[in-house]
């Protein structure tokens, strides 16, 4: 396996700063030994994830790192591809009842984290409360390896759409929000609340939604309400997994899209049950296997032009360039996890959420559910919490309970590249 030829990997190596952090939040005190003990015992069964990241004048590489993945004890964000995390990727950090994932997207993307994060709190609870613990597909220290799970999504041929589905028209003079006067941009801060499930499904039933396009037309409405006479287009970029439409199911590299949702001026009087149903006929066309078949063949275009360059300077500057471009043609994202099934250990667990991002995006909603709630938060490259203060109005609205958890400025992982 040669890593420092993935395709797939040109956007993502070439902006490392993409850091994710999540928090699992513990009911009782974290155990770093035992934490430790649970991090050694699941990497058993993940030894493809022990990579660093060099640099030479042409390129990325990711190489073989026979470090040990390291746990620390703090809630400080830590310095990834550094001596303090021996160099890798991602790292375990803990405080008090908290255990923080930080993570790289060079390395893998949500789906891709999912194995190793569920081993981990999968052994971790085994060591810590003595008992035998449950939990749905995870894979463990002894199952087997499947060599596609470290397959390049791009090494493939990627098939022509089989069916020739209308051209979705692209969206003009997008609305980009530090530009409409109300914030200005800064240093990141984030904002969790979490929402009732019990209500917002009650919602979703009730208006023919579903999480994902209830909260995401709950933000377009609150941004439209701030400037009602503006004729620029509110667009949602939703974050959809490719995987599936590859026919590359078990790959842990980073394999993502995000397709633009518009809230058309057609929408604006609506009731909120017509608006849901409009907007999940977008996300339809938008998510419709032909389409991400579309955006996968431009993606992998995209990446071998990069890759083709001929010093590591020109291929940050293109990938930067690409982000900026997608940061600046939308007006938010969102990105819904979905439910995190970590079995009988949910007993022992209160919560899981991303903690902090460290890159730059605007405005992004992460979503996640667990433990009979929506946890949403918001990621924002501003201190203004004049977008976040019009959602929570909208949330009331519609007669959902909300807790905030807690707001922070702190910036995400930190990286530290080794020359070659």
């Amino acid at each position: 396996m040669n890593e420092e030829k993935y395709i797939s990997g040109a956007f993502w190596y070439y902006n490392i700063d993409l850091s994710v952090r999540y928090e699992i939040q513990m009911k009782d005190s974290v155990d770093g030994v035992l934490l430790q003990k649970a991090l050694d015992t699941a990497m058993v069964r993940f030894p493809y994830l022990k990579k660093r990241l060099i640099e030479s004048t042409s390129a990325f590489h990711l190489v073989e790192n026979d470090l040990p993945v390291v746990v620390l004890n703090t809630c400080e964000p830590v310095h990834l591809c550094a001596a303090q995390t021996n160099f890798h990727l991602f790292a375990i950090s803990y405080f008090d009842d908290s255990i923080f994932f930080d993570n790289s997207h060079a390395l893998f993307d949500g789906r891709g984290r999912s194995g190793i994060l569920h081993a981990l709190i999968y052994y971790y609870c085994k060591f810590k409360y003595g008992e035998d613990v449950e939990m749905p597909g995870v894979m463990l220290a002894d199952s087997p390896i499947n060599p596609l799970e470290y397959e390049d999504p791009y090494a493939r041929e990627i098939p022509e759409p089989k069916v020739a589905l209308p051209d979705v028209a692209p969206i003009s003079n997008v609305m980009y929000l530090p530009a409409m006067g109300l914030v200005r941009k800064s240093k990141t801060q984030i904002h969790h609340v979490r929402i009732s499930e019990k209500q917002l499904m009650s919602l979703c039933k009730s208006s023919d939604a579903t999480p994902n396009t209830a909260i995401t037309l709950l933000m377009c409405r609150a941004i439209h309400k701030l400037h009602p006479e503006s004729d620029k287009s509110i667009a949602a970029g939703i974050y959809c997994d490719l995987r599936s439409c590859l026919g590359i199911p078990l790959t842990h590299k980073p394999i993502v899209a995000a397709p633009l949702l518009e809230y058309s001026k057609d929408m604006y009087g609506l009731p909120f049950d017509e608006q849901n149903t409009i907007m999940r006929g977008k996300l339809m066309l938008a998510t419709d296997e032909n389409n991400l078949l579309k955006t996968a063949r431009e993606l992998k275009a995209w990446s071998l032009d990069v890759n083709a360059m001929a010093t590591t300077q020109e291929k940050i500057a293109a990938a930067h360039k690409m982000w900026d471009d997608t940061t600046k043609g939308r007006t938010f994202a969102v990105s819904y996890s979905g439910r995190s099934n970590f079995g009988t250990c949910d007993k022992y667990l209160k919560a899981f959420f991303p903690q902090v991002s460290a890159f730059t995006m605007g405005m992004l909603l992460e979503i996640t559910t667990a433990d009979g709630w929506f946890y949403v938060t918001f990621i924002q490259e501003w201190k203004e919490d004049v977008y976040f203060n019009a959602f929570l109005k909208e949330v009331v609205s519609f007669g959902l309970d909300f807790d905030l958890l807690y707001s922070s400025e702190e910036s995400g992982a930190i990286f530290n590249l080794q020359s070659r």
